[in-house]
Formats: structure tokens, C-alpha cells, sequence
């Protein structure tokens, strides 16, 4: 397939280069390409946009960084992931973990926030690098962590840009391999590692802190949950990664694209140009409104205070969200975060064949 950035080039070159019959041929047969590619990518949302790291071209745009890229065959990873987070569990249970049932969260009340209890840490911004995946991990993971610990954590998004594998500025990544790559590594906090929204040499002999003990997706039959299930993972978990396809209007958001404010603040734009897609966090809902509220990584300067709302029904929203479980003290006599607290994790990914940072 010919880059977007390729055919911007050919058809630069298309006009200077008419006279020369064997390079117009060439250029014509590039073109079509370039035009085919175009369609496609205008009609096909399900993929992360032309350029991962992009920051798009609206002016509104700048310094806001996506980077999601969806499997093609997520249907059948989520299952098989599904089924190793559910054996995990059940070896934890067995060695004394409990992942009680929230007691201040209810799946039917009409609105709820994390915020409201203190289990969300406070907003970052992943700069020029299309991080968005660690962020969002990262926004899940510390959430998990203040449930099951009662501790917060200063996870470093840096340490899994640099040593995970599973992303990288340019390119992006996906969430469920940096979960799943935390199941066996333990990620460094930020003081030690700090961020710098750079790709860079992962840190020599680096002991980190915080592990997974097990994560999957809220609903592995579909890639847009029902409200009602993404309620309950979000009770029973915490925080949540989710994945959205991203307008040029988002950029503005308070603002629609004419400036004017969203009723109650609800994102409602799917019409604008299709962007890319991009990973955040939803931290809770409100019926009322028909809409998640969503922790977004581009700063407070974005938003609501780095925040947003967006409907229950928009389509661009809601996309393969996953729910990470963290370690709780103790486990098997292992420190918080203990990565290595089931020892047959290793085989167990073998066994059900999971995504991994090298697939």
C-alpha cells in the first residue's frame, strides 16, 4: 500500500514530469493507487489514520498525538485473552487474592466518578509521541491499583515506551500488549524513569514496581460494548481503557467546530474528517446526560481540565474497552505489584496464545 505521504509527493511531481511518457505512465499508475488509498482510508475507520504519530492538520490540532492501531483480528485475540485472564484469576483466587465487588460503584445508579473516591491519579499529556496506549494503560492501571491497594501509583509511561516493545512514538501501539507485557515485567515509577515523549534506550538493570496480574476486554464478542456491560467493568475494576476514532472537530472540544458550546458538554461530532484513532480512559458516566466521562492524555489544557464527555451512542466511541487487575499486597508473600506472583504466568500466555509486544 502507498503512504498518504508518497502520493502527496507523486501527484507534486505528477505535473512536472508529463512530458517524460514512461515516468507520465508510472506517476498515472501511482496516482490511481494514491486515489484508491484515499478512498479506502476516507470510508475505513476501523484502523488507526495515515500516520500514527500524526497530529493532524487542523490548526486546533497541534501537540495532540494519537496512536491507536486495532489488530485485524481482534475477535479472535479478545477471546483467547479473555480466557487467560479468567484462568489467572482463578490461580490467584486460589492463593488467597479477592477482587471484591466495589462497594461504593453500582452498575445501575444513574451517574458515578472515580474522582468522586479518590481512585484516579491526575491527568498527563503524552507531548508529540504517539503514546496514547501507554497512557491509557497507565490511567487504568493506577486506578486498579488505588481500589485493590488502597496506594497511589506513579507509573512510568516512559519505561513501557522504552522497554515494552509494544509501541513506539511514530507508529503507536495497543493496549491489551502492554497489559499483557506487564504480566511478566514490572514498570519502573516516574521519578525513576521519567517522561520525556521520546523514543529512547530502555534503562540498563531496571527493577520496577508495578505488575498485572491479569486484564481483559469488557465484552470479547464486540467491539462496542453495551452500556450496561462497560458499567459493570467499570465497577468490578476501575478505570478503563477504551479506544475512539478521532474527528477534526474533537481538537476544539469544548467548542464545536463553529465554536459553539456542546449541550451539556457532549461531544456529538461525526461528520467532520476522520482523524486517526486514539486511546483514553473512561472514569465514569452520567444517564442524564447519555454519556461516559473520558480522561484524556493531552494535559489539562484539553477539554474539561483534560476531560470530556461523549455519548453512549456515538459510534466513534467505545472501542474494545479492557480492564486491567493489578497485584494486591500480599500475594504469595510478594511485594505490591509483584509481577512474578503467579509463577505459571509464562506458560499460561504460551497456552492461550496471547498478543504479545512481538506480534
Amino acid at each position: 500500500m502507498i503512504p498518504l505521504r508518497i502520493c502527496r509527493v507523486l501527484g507534486n511531481l505528477g505535473g512536472t514530469m508529463r512530458k517524460y511518457a514512461r515516468a507520465g505512465l508510472f506517476l498515472l499508475a501511482g496516482l490511481i493507487g494514491c486515489l484508491t488509498l484515499l478512498k479506502a482510508t476516507a470510508q475505513d475507520t476501523s484502523r488507526v489514520g495515515p500516520e500514527p504519530g500524526d497530529r493532524g492538520t487542523d490548526e486546533d490540532s497541534v501537540g495532540y498525538a494519537m496512536g491507536l492501531v486495532i489488530p485485524s483480528d481482534i475477535r479472535d485475540i479478545a477471546e483467547r485473552q479473555n480466557a487467560f485472564a479468567s484462568e489467572m484469576l482463578d490461580r490467584a483466587h486460589a492463593r488467597g487474592y479477592e477482587t471484591p465487588a466495589s462497594d461504593v460503584c453500582h452498575p445501575d445508579a444513574p451517574s458515578f466518578d472515580w474522582r468522586t473516591y479518590g481512585k484516579v491519579t491526575s491527568i498527563k499529556n503524552q507531548g508529540h509521541c504517539g503514546s496514547c496506549t501507554a497512557f491509557a494503560t497507565m490511567a487504568a492501571y493506577e486506578s486498579n491499583f488505588l481500589i485493590r491497594n488502597g496506594l497511589n501509583a506513579d507509573s512510568s509511561e516512559q519505561h513501557v515506551l522504552s522497554c515494552s516493545g509494544a509501541l513506539d512514538c511514530r507508529n503507536g501501539g495497543f493496549y491489551m500488549k502492554i497489559m499483557n507485557w506487564m504480566t511478566q515485567h514490572r514498570v519502573a515509577s516516574g521519578a525513576e524513569v521519567p517522561y520525556a515523549g521520546t523514543d529512547q534506550v530502555c534503562p540498563a538493570n531496571m527493577q520496577g514496581t508495578y505488575g498485572v496480574l491479569a486484564a481483559a476486554f469488557v465484552d470479547p464478542a464486540h467491539e462496542r460494548p453495551a452500556a450496561a456491560d462497560i458499567k459493570k467493568a467499570l465497577c468490578d475494576h476501575g478505570v478503563l481503557a477504551v479506544g475512539m476514532h478521532v474527528r477534526a472537530a474533537f481538537f476544539k472540544y469544548p467548542k464545536d467546530a463553529n465554536g459553539n458550546s456542546y449541550p451539556n458538554d457532549v461531544f456529538s461530532d461525526t461528520t467532520t474528517q476522520y482523524v486517526g484513532n486514539h486511546a483514553i480512559a473512561i472514569v465514569g458516566w452520567d444517564d442524564a446526560r447519555q454519556a461516559w466521562l473520558v480522561r484524556n492524555s493531552w494535559g489539562p489544557g484539553f477539554g474539561l481540565n483534560g476531560y470530556f464527555w461523549i455519548g453512549y451512542d456515538n459510534p466513534d466511541f467505545g472501542l474494545e474497552p479492557a480492564w486491567v487487575e493489578v497485584v494486591k499486597t500480599p500475594l504469595n508473600g510478594g511485594p505490591s505489584g509483584d509481577a512474578q506472583a503467579i509463577p505459571e504466568t509464562k506458560e499460561l500466555m504460551e497456552k492461550y496464545r496471547v498478543l504479545t509486544p512481538g506480534d
